[in-house]
């Protein structure tokens, strides 16, 4: 069996973590906010798709 692959020879996908730029926590992408600098300014990133620079920030309920 070849690495990245199961049994089945069908790929794994690979988990995606990043960390925050606030509390250095990293996390699961999901649990994140993206914030992208763009030619207006700053904005959310709600897809995780735009383009630009973008940092992830935590969402903790405190």
């Amino acid at each position: 069996m070849s690495k990245g692959k199961t049994a089945k020879g069908t790929a794994i996908k690979p988990i995606e973590m990043r960390r925050c730029v606030a509390c250095r926590q990293v996390r699961h992408k999901s649990e994140l906010i993206r914030v992208v600098k763009t030619a207006e300014g700053i904005a959310l990133d709600e897809t995780g798709k735009a383009s630009g620079r973008g940092a992830c920030v935590f969402a903790a309920s405190t």
